[in-house]
């Protein structure tokens, strides 16, 4: 608010009488952005604690993206059976592109035995909800 501004309002709360003395009401605290709430994991159900900076696993994450994300930290650190379990909960959850990488895991055996099969069911499932990559692992 300009200086100006901020004098004329001041002034009309003397001249209403208004007392500044008293305290002002604290500012609401602020809320996280919707980025950061698709992301965050909710608390494990079997009632133990995580502590700050442990990943989430399959059964905790709420929506098909904070799956994704998960599973991307977890095959970065190379926790590729972690990944590959977070990866199919994201594809469950309608990110198509989850349903790709997890059956790549499948495919080249990594963090997961080796299983051609469900690698196809999950390019497959990837396709038809739209993931051009589970598409060209088919060979459409």
């Amino acid at each position: 608010m300009g200086l100006r501004r901020a004098t004329l309002v001041y002034g009309l709360l003397l001249a209403g009488g208004c007392d500044r003395s008293a305290p002002e009401p604290a500012p609401p605290p602020p809320q996280p952005s919707a980025e950061a709430a698709s992301v965050a994991p909710t608390k494990p159900t079997d009632g133990a604690e995580r502590t700050a900076g442990e990943p989430v696993t399959g059964g905790e994450c709420a929506t098909g993206e904070s799956c994704g994300t998960a599973a991307s930290l977890e095959e970065r650190a190379k926790h590729f059976d972690k990944a590959a379990a977070l990866y199919e909960r994201a594809c469950e959850l309608g990110l198509p592109q989850a349903c790709h990488r997890a059956g790549e895991l499948y495919r080249d055996g990594k963090g997961v035995a080796p299983d051609d099969a469900k690698a196809r069911a999950l390019f497959e499932h990837g396709c038809r909800e739209g993931s051009s990559s589970a598409c060209d692992a088919l060979g459409h």
